[in-house]
């Protein structure tokens, strides 16, 4: 085990990535809050079903990740 139960995830998806001013923001899209996931079972595919369930077409081509305490 991992030493964590569960991740909470907030997945934003749908929309576009932009650096500007040196300051990474995802703007427009959708967002699903707090999803909570087993670390040790967490795979790629789990991504693309995400995708499929939700309606987003196309194949994951990046996944930005942030901590808590990081801000955009």
């Amino acid at each position: 085990m991992s030493g964590f139960e569960y991740l909470k995830l907030n997945i934003h998806y749908g929309g576009d990535t932009l650096i500007k001013d040196d300051v990474f923001d995802y703007v427009r899209g959708s967002l699903k809050k707090d999803m909570l996931m087993d670390p040790d079972l967490m795979i790629w595919s789990i991504f693309e079903d995400f995708c499929k369930k939700n309606g987003v077409s196309g194949e994951v081509e990046q996944v930005w990740y942030k901590l808590p305490h990081e801000d955009k």
